[in-house]
């Protein structure tokens, strides 16, 4: 999850979506699609939020790596997935790799892991709550191992912030979805 200190996300200062079908990778930024540190302006990414099909997500660690050092992210969310969106494209049954990366002035993005470790346990690793007051947050989950439906239960109860997300998809298992 990733939070904003408060209030609404803001417009971003600078910000570059790149839609990436059929075999390309981290090390592809700037070639063969959009060269996303030229459109931040040589800026770094405040926050990158990335798509991608498990067919191109062989090695995550060494992609998620290739894309912070490519765009300079301080912060990265995402997930693995079934079908990829962006720049007005749908690439459904295809590899593909969708990447939207902000520079957020005045920003300050927080990343943490929530886990459960079985169905009576509550869900750990929340901030704070003075940390997500009037903090929008940003979710991805694996639907075969967090159950999604019991967090948003137990926040909405808080009276929190809105959260805005979705579940991993293109696995038929756990162990099978890789989250970022």
């Amino acid at each position: 999850l990733a939070r904003r200190d408060v209030g609404a996300i803001p417009r971003a200062d600078g910000e570059a979506m790149g839609l990436h079908p059929r075999g390309q990778d981290g090390r592809a930024l700037g070639s063969g699609g959009p060269d996303l540190p030229a459109a931040l302006g040589g800026r770094d990414a405040t926050l990158a939020v990335l798509f991608v099909t498990p067919s191109l997500c062989t090695d995550p660690w060494t992609l998620r790596d290739d894309i912070i050092t490519g765009v300079g992210a301080q912060h990265l969310i995402g997930c693995t997935t079934e079908t990829v969106i962006g720049n007005g494209r749908e690439l459904e049954g295809q590899s593909g790799m969708s990447l939207w990366c902000g520079v957020l002035p005045d920003v300050t993005a927080t990343v943490f892991h929530l886990s459960r470790s079985d169905d009576t346990d509550p869900i750990i690793g929340w901030p704070d709550n003075g940390d997500l007051a009037g903090s929008p947050l940003i979710m991805v989950a694996d639907p075969f191992t967090f159950p999604a439906d019991v967090m948003l239960a137990e926040y909405d109860r808080g009276g929190l912030p809105p959260i805005v997300g979705g579940l991993a998809s293109g696995g038929t298992r756990p162990g099978e979805h890789v989250l970022f």
